[in-house]
């Protein structure tokens, strides 16, 4: 207990994440004010990427290759948001490339390989997600973060990745919210911040990028409607899945022990999605 205040302590404390959750606040704001207005693209994600290169660029872990692979993935986004999602995968492609290529001089190369694979593959299950749960999608993300923070051994840029997110989380109390681009683009940042801060210790990359959590299994699974019972054991199922992957599987050594450990964790997961989305009774379009 007294670990968890003195972190939370460290991250009130943190320019970073004060710095990433006003850019990405205000940014949240004007959405909010957009959605009220009906418009179709509001762009919470862009706001929320842009609030987390902020405060990586006030913590000096900001290179500038982070932010050409951050534009080319929003740029491919873009270019492919109403195509199959063969060509959603190959427009991010590019931009996640060189985010593995932004990580520091001396990164193994199975990381930047990971990054990569991560903020494609990963991106796009992202953006599946938000565009039938957008609502739910920020508050999902938001745990991710605070996993990240809480499993990596360097947790500075992990900080602006949470101060971000937390202001993102926010326009999950909006009803009108629709899909919005940009979800991607946060992926990106996600998986970048969680081997920026994971290269001390392997398997805690593992375990960060693996705390997207639920989000990664959301698609696979056939939703009929989405009840609020269903959507809180989806956030609970999420908070469980986080703890496992940040204080147990990320704090393996190696990244193999991560990733052996992470696996029936995810299996398990995805049969309690699969129970929920069978459930009787239990329909709605998702949030």
């Amino acid at each position: 207990m007294l670990r968890l205040v003195h972190d939370v302590e460290n991250v009130l404390d943190d320019a970073a994440f004060w710095v990433a959750l006003v850019v990405a606040g205000i940014g949240v704001a004007i959405v909010w004010v957009r959605v009220r207005r009906g418009a179709r693209e509001p762009g919470v994600a862009i706001a929320v990427a842009i609030g987390c290169l902020a405060g990586l660029r006030v913590d000096h872990r900001l290179p500038a290759s982070l932010v050409v692979g951050v534009v080319l993935l929003a740029l491919g986004e873009w270019l492919a948001r109403e195509r199959a999602t063969w060509a959603r995968l190959l427009s991010a492609t590019p931009g996640a490339v060189v985010l593995g290529a932004a990580l520091p001089d001396g990164w193994a190369q199975w990381i930047r390989v990971l990054v990569a694979v991560a903020a494609v593959a990963g991106g796009t299950s992202v953006d599946a997600v938000d565009r039938v749960m957008p609502r739910v999608l920020p508050a999902l993300l938001a745990i991710g973060a605070v996993g990240v923070y809480f499993c990596v051994p360097d947790t500075e840029a992990p900080k602006a990745l949470l101060g971000a997110l937390l202001a993102g989380a926010v326009i999950g109390l909006e009803p009108r919210l629709r899909h919005a681009l940009g979800q991607v683009t946060v992926t990106g940042l996600f998986v970048w911040v969680a081997a920026y801060g994971g290269v001390g210790r392997p398997g805690s990359v593992v375990g960060g990028v693996a705390c997207l959590g639920v989000v990664l299994l959301i698609p696979l699974v056939r939703w009929s409607r989405a009840t609020l019972a269903r959507i809180v054991l989806l956030v609970v199922t999420q908070f469980a899945l986080v703890v496992f992957e940040s204080r147990v599987a990320g704090f393996e050594h190696s990244a193999w022990s991560a990733l052996a450990l992470s696996i029936p964790a995810f299996v398990l997961a995805a049969a309690v999605l699969l129970a929920m989305a069978h459930e009787r009774g239990v329909g709605a379009s998702a949030a």
